[in-house]
Order: C-alpha cells, then sequence, then structure tokens
C-alpha cells in the first residue's frame, strides 16, 4: 500500500508534473504552427506600414501640406468617402491619388455599384446622342 500524501507534496509533486507536460508540450516540433507564426509576422509588418502611410497622409491634410478633394476626380459624385490611395505601395505624400470608395472598388475588379452603372449608362447615352447629332 502506498502511503497518504500531506497536501504539500500533494501540491509540489502536481507542480512537478505539470512542469514537466510543459517541457514536453514546449519542446514537441511544430512546423505549422511556425510557418504560421511566420505569416502573422509579416502580415502584421505590412499593416503597421500601412498604418505610418496612413497616418502621415492625415497629418498631412491637417496642417494643409496636402489638399483633399471634396469631389472625386475620377467619376465627379460628391462623396463623403474620399480615398487617397498610394499607387504600387509608394511611400510618397505627393504621388496619392484620390478616388470614392466606389471607384476604388471598381479599381480592386470587385465589379461596379449600381450608382457607378447608372452614371456609365446616362454618359455612354449622352455620348451616343452627340455622335447621331454630329452624323445628321
Amino acid at each position: 500500500m502506498s502511503r497518504m500524501l500531506t497536501p504539500e507534496e500533494d501540491i509540489t509533486s502536481y507542480h512537478k508534473e505539470r512542469d514537466r507536460q510543459r517541457c514536453f508540450y514546449r519542446a514537441r516540433p511544430r512546423p505549422d504552427k511556425t510557418a504560421e507564426l511566420e505569416r502573422e509576422r509579416a502580415r502584421r509588418e505590412g499593416n503597421l506600414f500601412r498604418k505610418q502611410r496612413a497616418r502621415k497622409l492625415y497629418e498631412s491634410i491637417k496642417h494643409g501640406r496636402v489638399n483633399k478633394p471634396d469631389k472625386c476626380p475620377k467619376c465627379s459624385s460628391e462623396c463623403n468617402r474620399i480615398l487617397g490611395i498610394f499607387p504600387n505601395g509608394s511611400d510618397d505624400i505627393t504621388s496619392v491619388v484620390w478616388m470614392c470608395s466606389e471607384c476604388n472598388g471598381l479599381m480592386n475588379r470587385k465589379g461596379p455599384s449600381e450608382k457607378w452603372r447608372k452614371q456609365s449608362r446616362t454618359k455612354i447615352r449622352d455620348e451616343q446622342h452627340e455622335l447621331k447629332e454630329k452624323q445628321t
């Protein structure tokens, strides 16, 4: 028969077993976890770069070094969400391209919104009408 453990011995044996299991699980090879951690680190670095650029643009607008347009230069709509897009990952504030969120979606090939379709149809109809008038 085994003897009864005192509460102090019971606690120390518990801690020893717990530490042994921790060391075992920490030491095991986990190649999938390593790759996942590497991807996560790279994603964080990319997000940090984007946040720094956005902050730099915000500060430039705030201090008047860059003027944010009221209308989208591409579709001329007065949208409250005009975005400053950095082309080709550049960090230069002077190369910012301004466009509304809808034009940005089109640029990213998400498909045109209904508002853009209506504007496009109207422009196409006007152009076709002008061509017909010129021909006659």
